[in-house]
């Protein structure tokens, strides 16, 4: 019964998954009192997350023109740094 259970166990981690990563790094500028962010993620990630909104196609030939718009809309939309409670813009 137990081996049982552990092979049920071992098999649900074993099936596929939507699995995402991203990084987002955040440097201060003190020169200019501003924040410096580089987002990396994957072209196949993104096209993913927007795929209901538009076909993307990032760097290919077919690229949709709008492509810079919506990304920044999509970035905009979904990233809000705070400092002691308060947005930071």
């Amino acid at each position: 019964m137990k081996t049982a259970l552990l092979s049920l166990g071992l098999l649900s981690v074993a099936a596929p998954h939507d699995f995402f990563v991203s990084i987002l790094t955040i440097r201060h500028n003190s020169t200019e009192q501003s924040l410096d962010l580089t987002w990396q993620m994957t072209a196949h990630d993104v096209e993913h997350a927007l795929a209901s909104i538009a076909e993307l196609k990032l760097g290919s030939e077919r690229e949709c023109p709008k492509a810079d718009s919506l990304l920044n809309a999509y970035f905009n939309e979904r990233l809000h740094l705070f400092q002691e409670d308060k947005e930071v813009r």
